[in-house]
Formats: structure tokens, C-alpha cells, sequence
């Protein structure tokens, strides 16, 4: 029986053009960005142009060695810098690709290939090939002599900053997620409470529970909403997915993949969280026109997650973000953003999951009571505490 009435939602629900819109236009904002990258790369025209800059003494042949570097794809230019400072500077204003620094510390030979934040394994096979181009044309070399070098690797990589295209990634996966639980639970929620009203008011609820129990039709109307908003963000999370696999250029971290899932999930507990809550509230009310004075209270706690959530985004390892996300009612919104960022340990994905359906639990019990006493009652709005004793307030 609960699943007829699950099922009555759903296609009420699916059948309407807002629906069909909305999920239309929101799975065209997840693709839409890689696309027209993949579609428009922009750039000028011509070879590339790899820059390597050069601070001390560098061997003439590696230089000549690296300046006779020209194909139809790309040519290197070596520019020279006075001190390494500026040639560390350039590097990270991405000025030049690399900087060769022959300051007496790194390598054996006394030379340094600085990157920015990582290695671009292109670059360093160039310069690579120079320093051997150098080793080969200096003099003869004996068999033992050439083993020797093709098995050095080249100068050592130094690294200026951490690598963070991964941590980027990862901010814009947590971004979505929080924007998609927020704006999923507050639209959805909003329709229950409409739906609620609305069959109430009409005395089709009257209809209704002739033939099915409170908590059926509580727990229907719940799942039904459910599948249909865990329908759109299955949608999501497949552009999402897709999107990342198709742009070449992105770098995606283990973690990001791994945390897809885990926003599903946390998706449809904070949903079922809020649901219960709106579905019990909207049966407080007989007027649609008094909907807001349960949707405020009801979605505040979600507002307020989802304001200081995007502010702490890039700083997931704030004690306040580990706090809330162990807090149902905030859970929804700050488990994505640790896992995200890979700032969380699995036994705190359990717990944090684990007290949030206990309260889903507490909350359909309380839910329930409140659903079967305030159902039939129309005319002026039940309260809360009568709802939950069964009994009047002026009683």
C-alpha cells in the first residue's frame, strides 16, 4: 500500500512540464561547461612555445641543445634570468615553464629544474634530452660510458607549492553537492507541504485515509518525493561524472570519485531528514496561503548549513565543519565538503551517517504522531505540542 501511494506521487510529480524543465536545465549546466571547453579551446595559433629559463653557469651545449628544439607542435626558447629569485618568480606567473639553476646544490651536476606546484613530465623529458645531447656531443665515449648516461634521469625536480589541481577539483565536486542538497531538500520540501495542504484542504486526504493508515500515507508520500529527487541527482551526478572522465585536462583525485557516492547517499538521508519534517508540518495547515509560517522554521537550520558551508568549501579542516558534520541537521551539507577534500577518516563517515538515520528514525515516529492527530483537523492551525499529545491545547 505504501508503495501505491509512493507510486501516485511519483507520477503526479513526473508528469509535470516544471519537472521535465528543471531537469533539463539543470543536467545542461552540469555538461554545458566541459563541452564548450572541449569544443573551444582558444589559443593562438602555431607551435606551442615551452620557455625555459637559465641562472648561472648551464653547459653551452646543453643550451644549444635545447634551442635547436623545433617542431610543427612546439619550440623552446631559453631565456636567462640574473638571480633565481626571478627566475622563481617567473615560474610561478607562469612566465616560463621551468627554470634551470646551476647554483652548486640539487644534483650532482649542480642543476635544479624548478616547476611551480608540479612536474610537467613533457617539460622534463625536453630538458632531459638536453643534458644528454650535451653528455654526447662533448666527447668519446666508451660502451660502459654511455650505459652510465642514458641512465641519468636529468637534473632533479624542485617544487615551489603543493599541488593543488587535485584539491581544486574536489572544492568544485563539494560546491555542487552543496548547492544540489540545498536546493533539492528546500524545493522538494516545498512541495510536500503544498501536497500535504492541498489534499487536506480539498478533503481528498478524507479519501485517502479511508482506505490506508496515517503512517502509510506519511511514509508514501515521503518515498514517492524521494524517488523523483533522487532521480534528478542521479542525473547530476552522472553529468558530473561524465564531465570529469571527458575533460582530459582535469586531474581527478581517488577521493573525488570515491566521495560521488557518498553525496548520493548523504543526498537521500538528508532528504528523508527534512521530508519528514515538512510532510509533518504541512499537516499542521489547512491554507496553503499559511505555508511559509512552517517552511521558515522548518528550512532555516538547512539555510544556515548551506551559508556558512560555501564560505568554508577550500577550509574543510575547520573544527566547526567537523562539528556540523555530525550534526543531522547540518550533515547534509558539511559530509560532502570533508569528503571532498579527502579532510575526513571512514570512522567518521559511519558515525556521521549513523546518527543521521537514528534521527531520520526519531523524527518518523515523531512524524507519524503528528501526521494521524492533525490529518482531519481543518480550520485553524494545529499546534505543535497538541499534535504531539494528541490532546487540545485548550484541553
Amino acid at each position: 500500500m505504501i508503495w501505491e501511494i509512493a507510486r501516485r506521487e511519483i507520477l503526479v510529480r513526473a508528469r509535470t512540464k516544471a519537472f521535465r524543465i528543471v531537469t533539463a536545465i539543470l543536467v545542461l549546466l552540469a555538461i554545458a561547461g566541459p563541452l564548450l571547453i572541449l569544443a573551444f579551446p582558444g589559443g593562438e595559433g602555431g607551435p606551442d612555445k615551452i620557455v625555459v629559463g637559465v641562472v648561472g653557469e648551464i653547459d653551452p651545449q646543453v643550451l644549444l641543445a635545447l634551442a635547436g628544439i623545433e617542431t610543427d607542435e612546439f619550440v623552446v626558447v631559453v631565456q636567462s634570468f640574473a638571480t633565481r629569485e626571478l627566475a622563481e618568480t617567473a615560474v610561478t606567473d607562469g612566465d616560463i615553464d621551468t627554470a634551470l639553476v646551476a647554483d652548486g646544490g640539487g644534483t650532482a651536476d649542480g642543476v635544479e629544474s624548478i616547476y611551480q606546484s608540479s612536474v610537467d613530465p613533457f617539460v622534463q623529458a625536453i630538458v632531459s634530452s638536453a643534458f644528454q645531447q650535451a653528455a654526447i656531443a662533448d666527447a668519446g665515449l666508451s660502451t660502459d660510458e654511455l650505459a652510465a648516461l642514458f641512465s641519468n634521469d636529468g637534473p632533479d625536480a624542485v617544487l615551489l607549492e603543493e599541488d593543488t589541481n587535485g584539491d581544486n577539483v574536489g572544492y568544485a565536486v563539494a560546491v555542487f553537492a552543496v548547492i544540489f542538497t540545498f536546493i533539492g531538500i528546500q524545493t522538494y520540501g516545498a512541495l510536500m507541504v503544498m501536497s500535504v495542504i492541498e489534499e487536506k484542504s480539498t478533503r481528498v486526504i478524507e479519501v485517502l485515509l479511508a482506505h490506508v493508515k496515517p503512517y502509510q500515507l506519511l511514509a508514501g508520500k515521503i518515498l514517492g518525493t524521494a524517488v523523483i529527487a533522487i532521480a534528478q541527482l542521479l542525473l547530476l551526478v552522472g553529468a558530473v561524472a561524465v564531465m570529469l572522465m571527458v575533460t582530459q585536462d582535469i586531474d581527478v583525485p581517488g577521493r573525488v570519485w570515491a566521495s560521488l557516492p557518498l553525496i548520493l547517499v548523504t543526498f537521500i538521508l538528508g532528504f528523508l531528514l527534512y521530508a519528514v519534517l515538512f510532510a509533518a508540518g504541512g499537516s499542521l495547515l489547512s491554507r496553503q496561503e499559511d505555508s511559509q509560517q512552517v517552511l521558515m522554521p522548518l528550512i532555516m537550520p538547512l539555510l544556515a548549513a548551506y551559508v556558512f558551508g560555501t564560505t568554508t568549501v577550500t577550509n574543510p579542516d575547520r573544527l566547526a565543519v567537523k562539528v556540523l558534520s555530525f550534526v543531522p541537521f547540518s550533515s547534509p551539507i558539511f559530509l560532502p565538503i570533508r569528503t571532498s577534500a579527502g579532510q575526513i577518516e571512514i570512522w567518521e563517515v559511519v558515525l556521521s551517517l549513523a546518527v543521521l538515520a537514528v534521527s531520520i528514525a526519531v523524527l518518523l515516529y515523531l512524524g507519524a504522531k503528528v501526521f494521524n492527530y492533525a490529518l482531519l483537523r481543518t480550520g485553524t492551525r494545529v499546534s505543535i505540542r497538541s499534535a504531539l499529545t494528541g490532546r487540545d491545547a485548550n484541553s
